[in-house]
């Protein structure tokens, strides 16, 4: 009996497959094959139902891979290598503070220095030309209230030292261009404004005056000078006589030399405290 009732126990847990066994089934097992069996049933439904579909949800994912790179990988270098247009407020950040790149700019045209941190950055010489478009101040020196793209009413040689910066960035290898600036040279589209055919007007004024003012030089040479601190400074001419002329177009003066018969010439004065007929006179006081 007590074999019986060990084989029946054993027939509860197991049953005789062949040469395998197996667990038996119980209420348990039998309650859960519904639920599977639905389960399954289901998944194999929403597969059926998502795979005509799911070309239209890689797209989407698709989609969204191309804007997180194009956001996060590739925009930080599109924004510094393509040419771009940039506001005022957008120009302000690339300041080496708000962003570590150093942007600056020159009659409307916006240029990388972020390679001259040691000029451009933070707390050194030409920080104050960074964020913004300062045209004037790189030839009149005011870098208060001179920081302005203002350039009306510069002198012909302003001008020239104007054009002469702004051409040192443009074939600057250290320097990069990246775009423009909108404002007073390009509207909001790059295209050039009326501020920027009347800045090429001067500058075609200023090359006109430049040459006037090397003829110049070529038809009353410049003196020859000496200073020291003992004797302080002396001008003198080898032929003729020192004068002093005002540059054609300019806001100083040179020494040339000129021979008797043009001493009558207009912009040029003797120099005081000088005989009008010496070949030297001193321009400057001892220890000066």
């Amino acid at each position: 009996m007590a074999t019986e009732g060990l084989t029946q126990r054993r027939q509860g847990v197991t049953e005789k497959a062949g040469d395998r066994e197996k667990p038996m089934s119980t209420e348990e097992d039998e309650l859960k094959k519904p639920v599977v069996s639905t389960m399954e049933t289901e998944l194999e439904r929403a597969e059926a139902e998502l795979a005509p579909r799911l070309p239209q949800y890689l797209g989407v994912f698709f989609a969204a891979g191309l804007t997180f790179m194009s956001i996060y990988i590739l925009w930080p270098y599109a924004e510094q290598g393509a040419e771009r247009v940039f506001t005022a407020e957008e120009l302000a950040l690339y300041d080496g503070v708000k962003r570590k790149q150093l942007l600056l700019a020159i009659l409307g045209d916006v240029f990388d220095v972020t390679e001259g941190q040691r000029h451009y950055g933070p707390g050194n010489g030409y920080h104050h030309f960074v964020g913004k478009d300062a045209s004037r101040a790189f030839v009149t020196g005011k870098f208060t209230d001179g920081l302005t793209d203002d350039v009306s009413g510069l002198s012909a040689s302003e001008y020239s030292g104007l054009q002469e910066w702004h051409s040192f960035y443009v074939k600057s290898d250290k320097y990069r261009y990246v775009g423009k600036l909108a404002g007073r040279f390009y509207d909001e589209a790059g295209r050039g404004t009326k501020a920027l055919e009347d800045l090429h007007s001067e500058f075609k004024k200023a090359e006109r005056m430049k040459e006037l003012q090397i003829a110049e030089v070529g038809k009353y040479p410049t003196c020859n000078s000496r200073w020291s601190s003992a004797e302080g400074g002396f001008v003198s001419c080898t032929s003729g006589y020192p004068r002093k002329v005002f540059i054609t177009g300019g806001t100083t003066s040179r020494c040339a030399c000129f021979q008797y018969s043009e001493l009558d010439q207009p912009n040029q004065e003797a120099y005081p405290d000088c005989d009008p007929y010496a070949t030297e006179c001193q321009v400057s006081q001892p220890g000066t």
